[in-house]
């Protein structure tokens, strides 16, 4: 499995160091093929540190006006047999590629995901569960009114993802 990264930026300095360094940390089965930083126009020097990460920086002119623009411009790049998206601020586990390979061997298996936990001062400022919040979530804070509208969607998205561990 040639695997590679691709990882959208706009002005994610701060972040990409520590996401770069784990993807190539974690991996179990050797480093990724490439890791593609496909950059938004970035004002904080996330391009020339990506660069000097090692990682293969790809910039549009004009840069990419959205992060699905950035993701199709990294995509177009990759060189790899496997594509894995990750944004600036994912730390991924060890053995994440492992499990992608073990994943698509299954022939029925044509893509996937991996269960995420979100952590940061928005979370723990709306978490209202008190637990870890895990699986595909989005809070659009414009679509959230009020307390009670939040634990309506919360208990939505529990359902959609499983049920959250205890605390």
């Amino acid at each position: 499995m040639r695997l590679s990264i691709i990882i959208p930026t706009l002005n994610e300095a701060g972040y990409l160091p520590a996401a770069v360094a784990q993807a190539q940390l974690q991996a179990v089965l050797g480093p990724p093929h490439e890791i593609i930083v496909a950059d938004c126009g970035s004002e904080d020097g996330t391009a020339d540190l990506a660069v000097h990460l090692g990682t293969f920086l790809v910039q549009g002119q004009p840069a990419p006006s959205s992060r699905a623009a950035a993701l199709n411009q990294g995509a177009a790049k990759a060189t790899g047999d496997v594509l894995l998206f990750l944004d600036a601020d994912t730390l991924v586990p060890r053995g994440y590629d492992r499990a992608i390979w073990q994943a698509l061997r299954d022939p029925h298996v044509i893509g996937g995901a991996f269960e995420f936990a979100l952590d940061g001062p928005f979370v723990k400022e709306f978490n209202i569960t008190g637990r870890p919040m895990k699986g595909w979530v989005l809070v659009e804070s414009e679509g959230v009114k009020d307390d009670e509208q939040l634990k309506n969607w919360i208990g939505r998205a529990t359902k959609f993802v499983g049920k959250l561990p205890e605390k």
